[in-house]
């Protein structure tokens, strides 16, 4: 990754309420995707870009994610730590109140209840690459429910120019993945926001148009929020196992 001190953000805090039972004795973050908790899976892909430290929100059955990092964090060779939210702060909120966190080159925030089969080393090579008026990467993927997501329009250039959250108008099929690379002209421009934002998508990424670059990952990726996704990702996550 070019020696780039890189430090991650997992949003895991969510309640799951979708997932339903399943949730009702399983934080959604630690539902098991492949014989591994899907935090387990973005843990292992910081892993492989050299990832130096990991913070992790937590709300929602939070002991079992203390119980679950405390067993499994001596596998990794990054810091991971995680700070507890009495009261859900939202995605921005949440973000914006850890802001300090980013003392480094680049920072990861990641919406940890989606799985993904590609790991983050195309993401951030591309990040790096990306146009000079681009404060932010946004990782997407080809959806077949448009309606159920976040969908971008891009120029030329792979630009994000409109965002649509969740429309029940057809506007494409590239869906925002939720996963975000910035340095710091973004952790400035959050800095200065004015408002109490809670969630990123309908808030803080209106704010940004025409300066978000993407990266469209080609292979699986799947929100596991609803058991039919859940069995999906459980189902291609037999052939993309491994990294």
């Amino acid at each position: 990754m070019n020696n780039h001190r890189i430090k991650a953000f997992l949003l895991s805090a969510g309640l799951g309420s979708r997932l339903r039972p399943i949730t009702d004795v399983t934080p959604k973050c630690l539902v098991d995707v492949g014989n591994q908790p899907v935090l387990g899976r973005w843990l292992t892909s910081l892993a492989h870009i050299k990832c130096s430290s990991a913070l992790i929100n937590t709300h929602y059955l939070h002991q079992q994610v203390e119980d679950y990092l405390d067993s499994t964090s001596h596998m990794y060779e990054f810091e991971i730590s995680t700070t507890y939210e009495s009261d859900l702060l939202g995605t921005a909120g949440s973000f914006i109140n850890n802001i300090d966190f980013f003392d480094c080159d680049v920072g990861l925030l990641v919406h940890a209840d989606n799985w993904m089969a590609e790991n983050l080393s195309h993401f951030i090579l591309a990040h790096q690459s990306r146009p000079s008026h681009c404060m932010m990467t946004m990782l997407t993927f080809h959806t077949n429910q448009p309606h159920s997501c976040g969908i971008v329009e891009l120029d030329d250039q792979n630009v994000v120019t409109a965002f649509h959250e969740k429309s029940e108008q057809f506007v494409g099929n590239i869906a925002n993945g939720a996963v975000y690379a910035f340095g710091s002209e973004f952790l400035d421009f959050a800095r200065n926001i004015k408002f109490n934002a809670f969630d990123f998508s309908k808030e803080i990424i209106p704010l940004l148009l025409n300066k978000i670059y993407t990266y469209k990952t080609n292979l699986p990726f799947v929100d596991i929020g609803t058991p039919p996704n859940l069995q999906h990702a459980r189902s291609i996550a037999l052939s993309h196992g491994s990294f």
